[in-house]
């Protein structure tokens, strides 16, 4: 692993690292909290990302979604109920493999999809018009070039350090 040159660049990295923190502390009730993305049905931003993934995947079960967002199998199996309660996929099995729950849309599903989809459109156009009005276009494709590496290195760690597959929603009460 590479040192860093002095204690002043691990002190403003770590800075940094905060900043990205306290936007997720700041974003997280929101974030978990129930939202209309345009059809008449409540969803947090889990459960829209886990529709997106499905329809953006065919042919997934409940464990693809645990090792995807790196949740139990019980936690991703309550999101994929939650989904098929509101009527946004349907489980199927399939001839020939009688075990697993294979993830299906629904009609529903899919416009719900494409509603949550434009939200983020909006969404994001309006923070790259804020971000580009503060950094060139260049400083944000490093920050975006660098981000997918960030996520993946902070995975590894936490998996290292035992804390990912540890959250289980089905402890929560």
């Amino acid at each position: 692993m590479k040192k860093l040159k002095n204690l002043k660049n691990l002190d403003k990295y770590i800075h940094s690292f905060r900043l990205l923190d306290d936007y997720v502390i700041t974003c997280s009730p929101w974030n978990k909290g129930q939202h209309d993305y345009g059809n008449k049905v409540q969803m947090n931003i889990t459960e829209a990302h886990t529709l997106q993934h499905i329809i953006e995947n065919p042919g997934l079960v409940i464990s693809d979604i645990s090792r995807y967002w790196g949740f139990t199998l019980c936690a991703a199996s309550k999101i994929a109920s939650s989904l098929e309660s509101k009527g946004l996929i349907k489980k199927e099995k399939r001839e020939g493999n009688q075990k697993n729950l294979y993830l299906i849309p629904t009609e529903l599903g899919l416009k719900c999809n494409m509603s949550h989809r434009e939200y983020d459109k909006e969404y994001y156009s309006a923070l790259i018009e804020r971000l580009s009005s503060l950094y060139s276009e260049k400083e944000l494709d490093i920050f975006f070039r660098v981000m997918p590496s960030y996520i993946a290195c902070g995975r590894q760690i936490m998996k290292g350090r035992g804390l990912l597959n540890n959250i289980d929603e089905c402890d929560r009460r």
